[in-house]
């Protein structure tokens, strides 16, 4: 998940990244729902307007299971970081 990792000044939203990586590199076939619900919490408080909706969908996508298999975890939290990066166009 290498290219899925933005520099960011977000510590929830690095912990969220780090919480499916660490999966990931370690070979776990399955992510701990209630682990990465509550990263997911705390990642939308700190996104961008426009990327919350994003959160909101994987927190849909997750919140009613017990484990969220791990591809499906980096496939998310690679949408939240792509709309995350996306600059806020200025009014």
């Amino acid at each position: 998940m290498p290219d899925t990792v933005i520099s960011t000044d977000h510590p929830a939203v690095t912990a969220l990244v780090a919480l499916v990586a660490s999966a990931e590199v370690a070979g776990e076939l399955l992510v701990s729902s209630s682990r990465f619900v509550d990263a997911l919490l705390d990642a939308r408080s700190e996104v961008a307007p426009d990327a919350v909706a994003v959160v909101d969908d994987a927190l849909s996508a997750s919140a009613h299971r017990s484990v969220v298999p791990t591809s499906e975890a980096v496939e998310l939290v690679a949408r939240i970081t792509a709309s995350a990066a996306q600059p806020t166009p200025a009014v």
